[in-house]
């Protein structure tokens, strides 16, 4: 009875603990990347953008006496898939083309100063606050449910 009841504990445990330790994190730990390079290049000068981005892809205006700079970057990635139906019939080759386009602009008002900043890339402290709430909640959970699954099953041990 005991050793049926230990391998159903250790079976709840596992279970457990790989359902806690894909968990996504909570608390906004999230930075958008708009929001951050916000809080970096807001009220930073037109020279000290290019200074540090280079020359701007292009400019274009915005519409109330500034420019926007404009840095863009386009991507493809080919992938090729072969399914050979396990050599029973002639293979199926799929070809998938992906085009992707990462961009960041900066709003530079007429003073010279940049007052925007609009990006679909993701802030360097985004990426690390998720993977540090994911890696510290999974040890976590880890280490609670293997801390409490050796308790009881030296409770249940004769």
């Amino acid at each position: 009875m005991q050793h049926t009841m230990k391998r159903f504990i250790l079976i709840i445990v596992a279970i457990l603990s790989v359902s806690c330790s894909v968990s996504r994190p909570s608390g906004g730990q999230y930075v958008s990347g708009s929001d951050y390079y916000n809080q970096v290049y807001r009220g930073r000068t037109h020279a000290e953008i290019v200074m540090e981005w280079g020359a701007p892809d292009r400019e274009s205006s915005d519409g109330a006496g500034g420019v926007i700079l404009v840095y863009e970057k386009f991507t493809t990635t080919t992938k090729t898939d072969i399914d050979d139906h396990f050599g029973l019939f002639s293979p199926d080759v799929t070809t998938t083309t992906t085009d992707h386009k990462s961009y960041i602009h900066f709003f530079i008002g007429k003073d010279g100063i940049c007052y925007n900043v609009n990006t679909n890339y993701i802030s360097p402290e985004g990426r690390k606050g998720i993977a540090t709430a994911f890696l510290v909640g999974s040890g976590v959970c880890t280490a609670l449910f293997v801390g409490g699954a050796i308790a009881i099953l030296s409770h249940l041990s004769p």
